[in-house]
């Protein structure tokens, strides 16, 4: 008994020696580290909150009015990457490109809000590359051989009946005739990779692609028929079931509504944006003037 007692003793001494503050197991530091933290934290504030107050009662000594000052960083310090932002090829007059221009467009002429969500325009190269690198291969496959022009051209005039038609109209034409046309399938069976979006002349020759091939072929052949960039938006989603699974569709404006043309809906079937909020969620939206990300 005795033994077992100068046992546990010692087993207790030998702890307190050994798990002190600075010897602590690993799996015990970052409790102290949140601690410290915290503490800076509420210094900082107390300190920010003393200088505001004291810049606001020499304001009101002075009778003028408060206003924070604002530090700008300098111009090298940004990290915005700017993309260049080039437009599609104008077929009808060859290879012609048209001039790229930034969306400078009121929020009562564009499309402000995507599924409920307010967006406002972004710069961020994370967003575009994919959008913006599918343009570009498809002006370089455009100027590369006339016969690719001929299978793009041939497919855009298919839709030079819808012209002159009314909008609603256009987008029930062109999202029936599209989703007719291609068969889904993932990136990874037909191109073999991960995600790739496809122009449309990879579409027009593998006849198979995913939701965002469907929405880029709807896009240019709106745009063909006279829809102008500012009432067209790809968007990019998730759903609200499964925040993990990714979507895209194309989303169009007409008398003040956004209309939606999924290829997850039947071919021809054009419902308000309303309709998919409580199934979709934006995450970017995009043409060829611009890319815009949920606020």
């Amino acid at each position: 008994m005795r033994r077992k007692h100068r046992y546990k003793q010692t087993h207790k001494q030998i702890h307190k020696q050994t798990h002190t503050k600075e010897n602590l197991p690993k799996k015990h530091l970052p409790f102290y580290r949140r601690k410290n933290l915290k503490q800076k934290f509420k210094c900082a504030a107390a300190a920010t909150a003393l200088t505001i107050g004291a810049a606001g009662t020499v304001a009101a000594q002075e009778n003028r009015p408060f206003q924070p000052q604002t530090v700008e960083a300098p111009a090298s310090s940004a990290l915005v990457l700017h993309h260049n932002r080039a437009s599609l090829t104008d077929l009808e007059d060859g290879f012609a490109r048209l001039h790229a221009q930034n969306s400078a467009v009121n929020d009562d002429n564009s499309l402000s809000t995507i599924f409920n969500k307010r967006m406002r325009e972004a710069d961020s190269a994370w967003l575009s590359h994919r959008w913006f690198g599918m343009i570009d291969r498809h002006n370089r496959e455009m100027r590369r051989s006339s016969e690719n022009l001929d299978i793009v051209a041939n497919w855009l005039r298919s839709f030079d009946d819808l012209k002159d038609k009314p909008r609603m109209q256009q987008l029930r034409e062109v999202d029936r005739r599209v989703d007719n046309f291609l068969t889904y399938a993932s990136d990874r069976e037909v191109y073999g990779k991960a995600d790739y979006w496809a122009t449309p002349l990879d579409s027009l020759k593998n006849k198979r692609g995913d939701c965002e091939d469907f929405a880029i072929m709807k896009y240019f052949a709106l745009r063909w028929i006279g829809v102008p960039e500012d009432d067209m938006r790809l968007v990019t989603v998730t759903m609200r079931a499964d925040k993990k699974a990714g979507h895209a569709t194309l989303v169009v404006k007409s008398d003040g509504i956004n209309y939606v043309l999924d290829n997850r809906s039947p071919p021809g079937i054009v419902r308000p944006d309303s309709a998919h909020t409580w199934e979709y969620r934006t995450v970017s939206a995009m043409n060829a003037n611009g890319v815009w990300r949920r606020r």
